[in-house]
């Protein structure tokens, strides 16, 4: 395991509450209620942790699948490993992104709050 790596794995475990966050954190808190109601900052809550999350769980699955695919000793296994979790996270964060994104741009948000973010 190199420095990069190691400088990556690090990242990647700092990013981790944000990402478990995304993953309970609705883009309109109202829907979630059950209330017929605008947000006008869930959006944009949700984007502002998840774009960065993204980038950084798809960066760490690109390097640690090749890692995994170069290397041939004792922790090829570890780097599978790391890069199927960054997957698994990225699956977990984009339905709420998407959600998040369509919520923005429906006719209700734009009325509402603007076409702003």
């Amino acid at each position: 395991m190199n420095k990069l790596n190691i400088i990556i794995l690090a990242i990647l475990v700092l990013f981790l509450p944000i990402a478990f966050l995304l993953v309970i954190m609705t883009p309109n808190e109202y829907k979630s209620q059950g209330v017929a109601a605008i947000s006008c900052d869930g959006p944009f809550l949700v984007l502002i942790f998840a774009l960065p999350s993204l980038i950084v769980y798809g960066f760490g699955m690109f390097v640690f699948a090749e890692s995994f695919i170069r290397t041939r000793n004792k922790w090829k296994y570890f780097f599978l490993f790391i890069s199927l979790c960054c997957i698994t996270l990225i699956t977990l964060i984009t339905p709420n992104t998407m959600f998040a994104f369509s919520e923005h741009n429906s006719l209700g948000h734009k009325e509402v709050c603007g076409d702003k973010w």
